[in-house]
């Protein structure tokens, strides 16, 4: 799967959104392999709040190991813990295919 270069928010023509496996009310993704950061109010460590604007995530390829399959991650936060996550696998769980003509 490669990367979806698309950043812009505007839901794109048959695009459908389910909320992220454990990540609910925080990130959304697409049948065409965008992942969505949603609006959320968050307190840091310090006491003090921070907005998080709504922002379509962008995409890295990893394990370009020779031989091996790359695959399009996103890195998700919550609670202060960040994960680095397969595009492929978020669909998955959230029961999404993929939408061939991307």
């Amino acid at each position: 799967m490669k990367p979806n270069k698309n950043i812009s928010l505007r839901n794109k023509d048959g695009e459908r959104s389910k909320d992220c496996i454990g990540y609910e009310g925080l990130y959304k993704v697409s049948n065409m392999g965008r992942v969505k950061s949603l609006y959320r109010v968050i307190i840091k460590n310090d006491g003090v709040k921070q907005t998080i604007q709504p922002r379509i995530l962008k995409q890295e390829l990893k394990n370009k190991s020779k031989g091996k399959k790359s695959y399009a991650r996103v890195c998700l936060c919550k609670e202060g813990t960040e994960n680095n996550i397969a595009v492929h696998k978020l669909l998955q769980q959230a029961g999404i295919k993929l939408k061939k003509d991307l």
